[in-house]
């Protein structure tokens, strides 16, 4: 396992990632919030910004991220209007625009912020396998 207090930046960045990434297409059931393909379709699913660009103030925001399918989220990037549409819809204008401006603030994320993130979502990564491991085939009444 790699010290994140002793690797380099962008060693904790992917390693974050990858943990936020895997929690949030669990979230969203594996299937993409704009045309709801998902893996069982056949298609590549991804954890698609809301805004371009990776700012710190909202690259591990659970409420900046949902699961795209790979197109999806590549014509976000021309045209971020389907996906933006989706997310006032369900989150509302206001939600939006907060967003907006954070997403446009100077916030840093510091080492300590990011090991803290990583616990967090390898955690909660261990409850989803922990409850698929322990829901598999039983029935509750």
């Amino acid at each position: 396992m790699t010290d994140l207090w002793k690797a380099k930046h962008q060693t904790v960045i992917n390693k974050v990632w990858k943990e936020f990434r895997l929690f949030i297409l669990r979230r969203d059931n594996e299937r993409c919030v704009i045309c709801g393909r998902g893996k069982n379709d056949g298609v590549i699913i991804q954890g698609g910004h809301i805004f371009r660009g990776h700012h710190d103030s909202t690259r591990f925001n659970e409420l900046a991220v949902h699961c795209q399918c790979k197109r999806c989220n590549k014509a976000h990037n021309d045209n971020p209007w389907p996906y933006w549409n989706w997310f006032i819809g369900k989150h509302g204008q206001k939600t939006f625009d907060e967003l907006k401006i954070k997403n446009n603030s100077n916030d840093v994320l510091t080492r300590a912020d990011l090991v803290k993130l990583y616990e967090h979502y390898k955690n909660a990564n261990k409850e989803y396998e922990l409850i698929g491991i322990l829901t598999k085939g039983k029935h509750f009444e």
